[in-house]
């Protein structure tokens, strides 16, 4: 582009073989840019005696405005111009190494056909400003044969799209097809898709084909319809690979139009790299490895802080919410703060966050919250449908819960987790599990954490209801040898209709299971007898399990008035808050039988309503005259009910229910006086309510 300077010496000759275009004399090479349409071409000889060296040499000519630097960018003006990019990348495989180009206005191609820039690896090594700009009417049809067809075949080591919308078009070719970039060696980072993205074959994807290694792609999102003839259709990449990233990317259409599809996802069919900061908002459809952001996980990657918001339906197994299935490898997958908020369907080995688990996986902080529904098969859970071991690696969950429902036609099925082995730490169930088979199998129908299998279970618990025919437990639906539970509790109601295959913690097993410190909640299933399982834990009374000292001696575990035990890692979740409070009736007493104030939980969120014949301060709960009453507490559209007899009144109404408020003052948590008006700011707050008999009472208010 500019001149250079030759080596000087006594017996050193420099010379061109043809001379038209470059210069070399008076110790500098020069080169005279035309308005050509071809690259300019030429050969540097040194010569030192008999030695030789020859220099192949190549400059650009004046296609477009600019000079490529960073101040003085090439422009790009109209659609010509981009065809002459394609031109000199493709035809004249010119990189433009370290150059800058720069799109100065929307432009629109018409009826013209778009040839894609760079087809050939690395022959795109620029920085390409789209400079915020529209390009429209993107439409190319290629030979069946070729693939990696986009905007950018390929994307140079040093090369970077970014800052452009491809507003519309179409853009098919045989196989790992993009509408931004077919292979991603550098940098692509604030694009949108709206292009539709076809292969003949198979593997196409919204915004890049491959995300090689050290490449990245950053801030796009996809709006395009993005489909193939045959499986391996993501939202923003097909695969990526080792060392690569893709981050802040959202999917934001269906994907995937043929239930018979395989591999199909709202972010990445293959993940090797890391996926960081990702959502998918579309629907997803398919058969087989389904996820709404990695269908595939190959082992040695990381999904970090994603989620789902997509439904996804499937007609076949291995379906996630996050991830679709993972492979064996000698460094397993890491999941990290991930989510789903959607619901899923199909048949086999489907979990709320991951459908299929190979044996190390690690996911820490993840959960989900919608409903998972198989239609016949096995292996559901509200986490994860099935983990594998091998040499004596399992999946591992940590601190990760599970607030849907599962709902499946045969066994296996686990509020947190369907079959296989696995370790748990600070982990919960709070959704139904229902099974509508009426062939019980023995290894295990439903569990309130776990389906069935080998499992290591520590501080850990489950408070969602399990319904089937038979081999239902508590926390277990079947047990495999080496089972191991420490500082669980079950607190969810069971319902089965075969009284011989049922268990409080689980059905009645002859396997070798380790049991410390494990409880259920005999006032929630008073009708079920202890298993031989059962009776190496401890059934206790609600108001028992809610003042476990056992439990409150493990650091895991807080014990907080009128609530079950619940987790510190979770003292912030307001669902499962909810679920928490209970009434807690005084020592002797039952909710059939109350004659003392009943102490309730009151965490930020839960608010408590009464039948007439009681009355709330604070967390007590007062009975004001004899017969039924109810409490029932409410967050958002949950509610529960509790229903009571009184034998007689608490006595704590004679101080403050038949007495009048006067004047309310306010308080900060920590005591700070606010005067009498309420507080605006959200937070907590104490709030005392003087009364007309000179009597007060204090209770907790949360302003939001």
């Amino acid at each position: 582009y500019t001149d250079a300077q030759l080596y000087k010496a006594d017996d050193l000759q420099w010379t061109l073989a043809d001379g038209k275009n470059f210069t070399a004399a008076n110790g500098a090479l020069k080169v005279t840019l035309t308005a050509d349409t071809t690259s300019l071409r030429d050969v540097l000889t040194a010569t030192v005696g008999n030695y030789t060296k020859s220099i192949a040499l190549r400059a650009m000519p004046n296609v477009f405005e600019g000079k490529g630097t960073a101040d003085d960018p090439f422009q790009i003006k109209t659609k010509d111009d981009m065809l002459k990019l394609a031109k000199f990348t493709n035809t004249e495989a010119y990189p433009f190494n370290g150059r800058y180009f720069k799109v100065l206005n929307d432009i629109d191609f018409g009826t013209t056909t778009y040839d894609c820039v760079g087809v050939d690896a690395g022959s795109f090594n620029a920085d390409f400003d789209g400079n915020g700009k529209q390009f429209l009417n993107i439409n190319c049809s290629f030979e069946k044969t070729e693939s990696g067809r986009a905007l950018f075949g390929n994307v140079g080591p040093q090369g970077a799209v970014h800052d452009l919308i491809l507003k519309s078009g179409t853009i098919s070719a045989y196989r790992e097809n993009a509408g931004i970039a077919g292979k991603v060696y550098g940098k692509v980072y604030n694009c949108d898709n709206y292009a539709n993205i076809y292969s003949t074959s198979s593997s196409a994807a919204g915004i890049a084909g491959y995300v090689k290694t050290g490449g990245s792609v950053v801030n796009c999102k996809n709006y395009g319809i993005v489909d193939s003839k045959g499986n391996y259709i993501a939202g923003i990449a097909y695969n990526v690979e080792k060392n690569a990233l893709v981050e802040n990317c959202v999917n934001d259409t269906l994907i995937g139009t043929n239930a018979k599809k395989n591999y199909v996802s709202g972010i990445a069919v293959y993940n090797s790299g890391v996926i960081r900061n990702c959502v998918n908002k579309g629907m997803i459809t398919g058969a087989t490895s389904l996820a709404g952001i990695v269908a595939s996980s190959n082992g040695g990657d990381s999904i970090l802080y994603c989620h789902n918001e997509g439904e996804i339906i499937s007609s076949g197994s291995n379906v996630g919410g996050i991830l679709g299935g993972s492979k064996l490898s000698t460094t397993p997958m890491v999941m990290i703060g991930c989510y789903n908020t959607a619901l899923i369907t199909g048949k086999g080995s489907i979990g709320g966050v991951a459908g299929q688990l190979a044996a190390g996986s690690e996911l820490i902080d993840c959960y989900n919250t919608a409903d998972v529904v198989s239609s016949s098969s096995s292996n559901v859970g509200g986490v994860a449908g099935q983990q594998g071991s091998r040499n004596g690696y399992v999946a591992r969950m940590i601190r990760c819960y599970n607030t849907g429902n599962v709902e499946g036609g045969d066994y296996g099925l686990g509020g947190f987790a369907g079959i296989g082995a696995g370790t748990i730490i600070g982990c919960y169930n709070l959704g139904n599990v229902t099974s509508t088979t009426t062939k019980p199998n023995k290894f295990g129908v439903a569990g309130g954490l776990w389906g069935y299998g080998r499992c290591k279970m520590y501080d850990s618990y489950n408070m969602g209801k399990i319904s089937a025919k038979g081999y239902v437990g508590g926390i277990a639906g079947g047990v495999f040898d080496d089972f191991t539970l420490v500082n669980v509790y079950n607190a969810g109601e069971i319902a089965c209709e075969d009284a011989t295959t049922v268990g409080n913690i689980s059905p009645a097993s002859d396997k070798d299971m380790t049991i410390t410190n494990v409880y259920y909640d005999t006032d929630v299933n008073k009708g079920i007898e202890a298993s031989n399982v059962d009776a190496k834990a401890k059934g206790v009374s609600t108001r028992d399990l809610a003042l476990c000292k056992a439990l409150e001696s493990d650091t895991a575990f807080s014990i907080l008035p009128g609530m079950y035990p619940t987790l510190k890692a979770q003292a912030q979740n307001e669902l499962a808050n909810w679920f928490a409070a209970v009434p807690v009736v005084a020592e002797g007493e039952d909710y059939e039988h109350v004659r003392s104030v009943i102490t309730i939980g009151t965490p930020a969120g839960t608010v408590w309503t009464t039948s007439g014949n009681f009355a709330i301060y604070g967390n007590l709960l007062s009975g004001k005259a004899d017969g039924e009453g109810w409490a029932t507490k409410t967050l958002g559209e949950r509610t529960k009910t509790y229903k009571f007899f009184v034998e007689q009144p608490s006595g704590i109404n004679d101080v403050n229910t038949d007495a009048s408020i006067v004047k309310s003052l306010y308080f900060t948590i920590s005591g700070a006086a606010l005067g009498t008006q309420r507080p605006t700011d959200a937070g907590v707050y104490i709030v005392k309510d003087i009364m007309n008999n000179g009597k007060s009472a204090a209770r907790k208010i949360v302003v939001r």
